[in-house]
């Protein structure tokens, strides 16, 4: 368990507690149209099951993106508007640009090497848009 999970929560963090439903989804990746359609059926089921939670304690939950809740630490940067999302068994650090965030509502933005075909990658930029439930 890191360490941070005992210091006291600095205002911009208590913003982020909660559970927060995905209300957006878009990404930089070259599709054709039919690519595109599928994309934005998958887009509007992940919107139905995608959660995240972030707990005082900072432990967060992350339902929906895989068969499996992904259960974790997180931390902030309050400096850098970036929150660091540690996953259980893991010891790499997600980084997370968050481009909006209030009371009510988190933009962030993932940047990530994806493989679009055998050998082939691409680098994805992807803004996700959440509303605090």
């Amino acid at each position: 368990i890191p360490d941070i999970v005992n210091e006291k929560l600095k205002p911009e963090e208590q913003k982020i507690i909660g559970s927060w439903k995905m209300t957006g989804y878009e990404d930089s990746r070259q599709m054709t149209p039919e690519e595109r359609r599928v994309t934005n059926q998958n887009i509007e089921q992940m919107k139905q099951r995608v959660l995240l939670t972030f707990n005082a304690d900072r432990s967060f939950a992350r339902a929906g993106f895989t068969q499996y809740v992904q259960k974790g630490y997180w931390e902030y940067d309050a400096a850098k508007k970036k929150i660091y999302l540690i996953p259980e068994n893991t010891n790499k650090k997600e980084e997370i640009n968050i481009i909006d965030l209030t009371d009510k509502k988190m933009t962030f933005v993932v940047t990530e090497s994806v493989e679009t075909s055998p050998g082939n990658k691409e680098i994805v930029t992807t803004k996700l848009s959440f509303e605090k439930q």
